[in-house]
């Protein structure tokens, strides 16, 4: 720019227009230069930290769905165990014969769940921030699609299942026939003849047994879609980090 300002004042002082003009527009595109310059800096350097904020929150959803996984797990184990002493008592109850206190632990374990404890916090920041900060199309929407949906569905499930059908179908039924010595441990049918004689029960059983059941194929595709999206996370951020 001095530069150009010492040539600009030589050519005014020597009168010569013309060339003085082109000076001018020199001087004026090295500013449209600098501007142009400056503002590939600025969006470069957005762009940097809108990628360094994408990278920390792909790395805390990851962790989240780690612990979501566990979670899952242990929801899957514990609805098999439900799933083993509703059966083992559905069986016990085929024909009107004594009690064998050698089962007293499933008649315990009939009713009893968990619901689904999701983190979100990294799918909590995702929302506030905008979606569009993951760049990947796929990524996003396989984030959006477990998070909006699959976990949604899941959690409608477990309130079906727990708030509806073991309230006002199972537990009635339970607290009506059977004697409860200590909670998850030790229940005995109050009339070991009449309750297997009592269709009502017997059904409800069934019917838990198929709830059940559904809810361990749930669990077991959600189980399936975070295990696939820690895997694509951890591609993803290794890519970043390369």
């Amino acid at each position: 720019m001095i530069f150009f300002r010492k040539i600009r004042q030589q050519q005014l002082g020597e009168n010569k227009f013309g060339n003085y003009s082109l000076y001018a527009i020199g001087e004026i595109l090295l500013v449209v230069i600098g501007i142009v310059i400056a503002l590939q800096i600025d969006k470069w350097n957005e762009d940097e930290n809108l990628s360094k904020t994408e990278v920390a929150l792909l790395k805390e959803m990851k962790k989240n769905l780690e612990a979501d996984l566990v979670e899952t797990q242990r929801d899957i184990d514990l609805n098999k165990e439900k799933l083993n002493a509703n059966e083992i008592v559905l069986v016990n109850l085929k024909g009107p014969k004594s009690h064998n206190d050698s089962i007293n632990f499933y008649y315990a374990n009939l009713m009893g769940g968990a619901y689904l404890s999701t983190n979100t916090s990294a799918y909590d920041n995702l929302e506030s921030m905008g979606f569009h900060i993951i760049r990947k199309d796929s990524l996003r929407i396989k984030i959006t699609e477990l998070y909006s949906n699959k976990y949604k569905y899941i959690h409608r499930l477990e309130s079906n299942f727990i708030d509806n059908f073991y309230s006002i179908q199972l537990q009635p039924l339970i607290i009506n026939n059977l004697v409860t010595d200590t909670v998850w441990i030790s229940a005995r049918p109050v009339n070991q003849s009449k309750l297997a004689l009592n269709h009502e029960f017997k059904e409800t059983i069934k019917l838990n047994i198929h709830w059940i059941k559904f809810l361990i194929n749930g669990y077991a595709n959600i189980e399936e879609e975070i295990a696939a999206l820690i895997i694509q996370l951890d591609s993803e951020i290794k890519n970043r980090n390369d």
